[in-house]
């Protein structure tokens, strides 16, 4: 009986590990197809940290629309897996599929729209509590990013996130109470108008447009208010 007991317990133990392994397969294949279309079609990352930022915002976006479900701990090791069979030549001549194609559009989209949250809370923070440019930018951005999406994010994504943020924040600018409120609604309630399910009628295109003049038009803004608040010569 102990005998049976062991040799059925092996066999269920294997059939575990080969459907794991070909989980993993499949998930890796996908993911490695999603990364060269994002590559082919919106980046060409100069570091193996932009790969790895660039893969894991594909495997969240998955997880977000609950089209994939997996550990976070697993992923992570899936994630450098990837990164490691990556080859830029392959990214340059693939085929996307229509699919691949959609999918990797509103990971960019999402990506863009995620940026344009913080650094619009950003903005909002330092004008409340008057901060200087000693304060600590890094930090105050993780703080936030908890406040506009509700996913964990990967190291490397926040890092890249924190990165891009930055890079676009000026702390010259002047925002008043008013005009932090129209900000940070413009920015919040844009996930809402560009939906991701499968009852958006916009095309990718034009809801990229979208993403593009709105960012446009808070850019304008700053300016207009930055210009207000200089002193007149």
């Amino acid at each position: 009986m102990a005998k049976l007991l062991d040799q059925l317990r092996n066999k269920l133990s294997n059939k575990f590990v080969k459907e794991f392994h070909m989980t993993n397969s499949a998930i890796k294949r996908s993911l490695l197809k999603s990364l060269n279309a994002y590559v082919k079609h919106f980046e060409t990352p100069n570091t193996r940290e932009d790969l790895l930022a660039i893969t894991s915002s594909i495997l969240t976006f998955q997880q977000k629309q609950r089209s994939l479900t997996i550990t976070f701990n697993r992923s992570e090791a899936l994630i450098q897996q990837v990164v490691n069979l990556f080859e830029v030549e392959s990214a340059v001549n693939c085929f996307v599929d229509s699919e691949t194609e959609k999918l990797v559009k509103e990971v960019h989209q999402w990506r863009r729209s995620l940026e344009g949250q913080i650094l619009i809370s950003l903005n909002a923070y330092v004008q409340n509590f008057h901060c200087n440019q000693k304060m600590n930018l890094p930090e105050i951005i993780l703080s936030i990013i908890p406040l506009v999406e509700d996913i964990q994010l990967h190291k490397s994504e926040s890092e890249s996130l924190i990165q891009r943020v930055i890079s676009k924040f000026d702390f010259q600018i002047n925002i008043d109470s008013d005009s932090q409120i129209l900000l940070v609604n413009q920015t919040t309630s844009r996930p809402n108008v560009i939906q991701f399910s499968p009852r958006t009628f916009k095309s990718a295109d034009e809801k990229d447009k979208q993403i593009d003049n709105e960012i446009e038009v808070l850019r304008k803004l700053l300016q207009e208010k930055r210009k207000l608040n200089q002193p007149q010569s």
